[in-house]
């Protein structure tokens, strides 16, 4: 087993006990580390350090959609955008457009009251 090795199965280990010093001190050993390597030490140090309730990549990636709809664009360009294969999976953020709905009916009743309709 090589040193670079041994620090990896060390670092790995530390993140999986939650031992944030042993995990630093691999890390360092490790000279590169991987952008997983990366991530996980982050994840680590935020879960620990700051107390923060640990979210993975899959929840980023919702609220990066949330986001986006929220934002006003279409069902659809968020399902092309995210590489949704189908519209099913975009469907489950549907919900999200009863605001944009109820701004859009807000305006259409604006501009009717405002031409006297």
């Amino acid at each position: 087993m090589t040193s670079q090795e041994s620090a990896h199965g060390r670092f790995t280990r530390a993140i999986q006990q939650r031992n944030v010093f042993a995990a630093e001190l691999a890390f360092r050993e490790i000279g590169t580390p991987s952008l997983i390597d990366a991530l996980d030490y982050l994840e680590l140090l935020a879960e620990t350090k700051l107390e923060l309730v640990p979210i993975g990549l899959h929840e980023c990636r919702h609220t990066f959609v949330s986001l986006i709809v929220a934002a006003g664009r279409s069902l659809e360009e968020v399902g092309d955008y995210v590489g949704h294969t189908s519209t099913y999976m975009t469907d489950r953020y549907r919900h999200l457009l009863d605001g944009t709905r109820t701004a859009a009916a807000a305006a259409l009743d604006a501009l009717l009251v405002g031409t006297g309709q």
